[in-house]
């Protein structure tokens, strides 16, 4: 099973009134919640289930999760599991509402199938809005599609 392991953080969704059909008065609020995912891959073989988990930080409960596979699928559980009929990457995207009104959302493009990387360890890093994110090797890197690689302790203070 493949792991991947990514962040990045975008503002609120103006859909989400629209879903639940009352309207919201959100305030982007990074440091009270923070959209984040892992998944993982059952293996390279179409059809191709990937296992997604919220590994989001709040300061509170997380009332709503709303997932959008890529592939026009979506997902309302906290932790979906989703089958693609083609490998491909596709672009997913997690939003999170919290008891107390936060909202986040995590994008990502997730690489499904066609990568084939070695199961070796011989990490890299990437810069991601300020943030080091720390991959297994360059192959897995590459198939999320950074090629900029920094140096793992580099300092991000500015």
């Amino acid at each position: 099973m493949k792991k991947v392991l990514l962040f990045f953080v975008l503002t609120i969704p103006l859909w989400l009134s629209a879903k639940t059909g009352h309207p919201l008065t959100l305030q982007p609020d990074t440091t009270g919640c923070q959209a984040f995912f892992e998944y993982e891959v059952d293996d390279n073989d179409a059809p191709l289930t990937v296992h997604f988990e919220d590994e989001s930080q709040t300061a509170t409960d997380i009332i709503e999760w709303y997932w959008q596979f890529g592939d026009g699928a979506t997902s309302d559980d906290p932790n979906p599991s989703h089958t693609y009929a083609d490998a491909g990457t596709y672009n997913v995207i997690l939003i999170i509402v919290t008891a107390d009104g936060c909202s986040s959302t995590y994008d990502s493009h997730v690489q499904i199938g066609a990568c084939n990387c070695p199961d070796i360890y011989d990490p890299v890093c990437v810069l991601v809005n300020g943030q080091i994110v720390q991959f297994d090797n360059a192959c897995l890197a590459e198939c999320e599609g950074f090629t900029d690689f920094v140096d793992c302790q580099h300092d991000t203070t500015g």
